[in-house]
């Protein structure tokens, strides 16, 4: 008798608050502050706490590998994103 294989959940967006974002270069990128979600609650992006600010990566291209939260970017690419203003 042949078992089904079951389809692996994806994470939940929710676990990644809190947790270290890391480049695929394998650099330490900033802590995750918030899955930003649109209307319907699905996730769009991350909000990336770097030491100089906040960056908001998409949520389609993070992995989770291995326990670690994998942005698609190098070091040096996640540096020269934009940052976010910040809130009062």
């Amino acid at each position: 008798m042949t078992l089904p294989v079951l389809a692996q959940q994806p994470p939940d967006p929710a676990a990644f608050v809190g947790r270290e974002a890391f480049a695929s270069d394998g650099a330490r990128i900033g802590l995750i502050r918030r899955v930003v979600t649109n209307r319907d609650g699905v996730p769009m992006g991350l909000l990336i706490e770097m030491e100089d600010g906040a960056v908001l990566v998409p949520f389609q291209q993070v992995s989770n590998r291995q326990g670690r939260v994998i942005l698609p970017l190098t070091r040096d690419e996640a540096e020269a994103l934009p940052r976010l203003p910040a809130r009062n």
